[in-house]
């Protein structure tokens, strides 16, 4: 049957497309992001308009859009990792970090060898490991080296991993209001943190000044940079593997030119528009038959990571003396990305955290995607 919009309707697609991707975004920003993420939004729109027969569920340009935007929004987004920043100012919140790393990779690893989700469970794996770790970036960077990104699982993928996100959001919210869970844990009270040595951060919530000259060599730069480990991944014969070398020679390059790097004004925010879009490519090819049969698969996969990951951060926390108040942000920053652990550390009055908590996200990003191709291509 013929679709409303033929491939061939090109702008009419990049107005469903880019539209959905506006509206995820404008939801994010509304009350109804608490309980469900705009990301479900990008990806419900085009989904059912292609069951609807309004669009078709291939089109070149969903492909194309893909293959540009995947390596830009990866390299934009990591334009801030400075490594050196990150381990001077980060404090004891590193620590807590580190712990919910390991809380995650012990939970992927623990998972992977307790389930069975199909021929790609280590591949899914190293998916959930690297968005619990780093965020968005990672998870499309690891389901793209992966092949995931190929496979009609991969929007049920992104809907678990926001299903399971919010009741673990919900959970942190219940530890912050019960007295009792946080005796139960060994603490007295979600504390306030003491002052650190260097005074108290404040975070600035004023949107970057938009400089077009600033957001083209951004976008100039993440060409570079694609270009560059595209040849050189092909060149060694690991071709589908360029976006990690692009991630290790962002991460460097970051970090050594930190300054150049630093006054590229409007990259984060380009990158984070980028994976919006993105998510709205592939939504056309959701097959919803496939998503009720593999969902509570993947949904309890995700959840046993977590799960594990909690009951590490927490339990291993205790005993390393850090305070409660460190755990939940650095575990907010790994499931949730920068934005939830800054938000979380301004709402309750830990503005000390929120700089570190900006700095461990950043990190967050830089290795999680290293992290979840080891834990699918060795577990």
């Amino acid at each position: 049957m013929a679709t409303v919009f033929s491939q061939s309707d090109v702008f009419a697609l990049l107005l469903i497309l880019f539209g959905s991707a506006l509206l995820g975004l404008v939801w994010d920003k509304s009350r109804f992001a608490t309980w469900c993420s705009g990301v479900i939004v990008v990806i419900a729109i085009p989904a059912i308009l292609a069951s609807l027969k309004i669009i078709p569920r291939e089109a070149t340009v969903y492909e194309t859009m893909g293959d540009i935007f995947v390596p830009l929004l990866v390299a934009m987004l990591l334009f801030d990792a400075n490594l050196i920043r990150i381990l001077r100012e980060a404090g004891t919140l590193l620590i807590a970090f580190f712990v919910a790393v390991v809380g995650t990779t012990v939970g992927a690893i623990t998972a992977l060898s307790l389930l069975d989700v199909g021929p790609d469970t280590s591949n899914i794996a190293g998916v959930f490991t690297a968005t619990y770790i780093g965020g968005v970036p990672n998870f499309i960077g690891v389901a793209e080296a992966t092949g995931i990104a190929d496979s009609g699982v991969l929007p049920v993928l992104i809907a678990v991993d926001n299903a399971v996100g919010v009741l673990f959001f919900l959970f942190v919210g219940f530890m912050l209001a019960s007295k009792a869970v946080q005796r139960l844990l060994g603490y007295a009270s979600a504390d306030r943190v003491a002052p650190r040595s260097n005074g108290e951060s404040e975070y600035n919530d004023m949107p970057p000044p938009f400089v077009p000259i600033k957001v083209l060599l951004a976008f100039s730069v993440a060409l570079a940079l694609t270009w560059v480990s595209k040849a050189f991944a092909n060149a060694i014969g690991q071709g589908d593997l360029y976006l990690l070398f692009l991630t290790f020679i962002t991460v460097v390059l970051a970090t050594a030119f930190s300054g150049f790097f630093g006054q590229l004004k409007g990259a984060f925010e380009s990158g984070y528009i980028l994976c919006y879009i993105y998510f709205a490519t592939f939504a056309p090819e959701v097959d919803f038959v496939s998503a009720v049969r593999d969902g509570p698969s993947l949904f309890v996969m995700a959840s046993l990571i977590i799960a594990i990951h909690v009951v590490i951060v927490f339990g291993l926390g205790r005993l390393l003396k850090l305070r409660l108040s460190e755990l939940m942000v650095a575990s907010v920053a790994a499931i949730w990305g920068v934005g939830a652990s800054v938000a979380l550390a301004a709402s309750q009055r830990w503005t000390v955290l929120i700089t570190p908590a900006i700095l461990v996200a950043s990190l967050g990003v830089a290795i999680g995607t290293f992290i979840g191709l080891l834990v699918s291509k060795i577990f």
